[in-house]
């Protein structure tokens, strides 16, 4: 997942590292229920990939937790200019 202050990008990605489908959401607690009831639809096992779970992330990582998500993985996003 790609966050934002405003929304979150989701990706899924199957097995073979296929791209199944993109969703943007509002990073607001309606939007993070969405994207967990878009992915749950496609997929059995989910493995999360969240970028910034310590700040613009964060809200959606613990929302995960909570809803009893087990593989959730911080995602360092790669940054050009350093």
């Amino acid at each position: 997942m790609d966050t934002h202050k405003k929304a979150h990008v989701l990706v899924a990605v199957g097995a073979q590292g296929q791209r199944l489908g993109t969703r943007t959401v509002a990073n607001t607690p309606a939007g993070w229920a969405a994207a967990l009831q878009w992915v749950r639809e496609q997929q059995q096992q989910r493995r999360w990939g969240v970028e910034n779970t310590g700040s613009l992330g964060k809200g959606f990582a613990q929302f995960l937790l909570a809803q009893g998500e087990a593989e959730v993985h911080e995602v360092v996003p790669h940054r050009t200019a350093q």
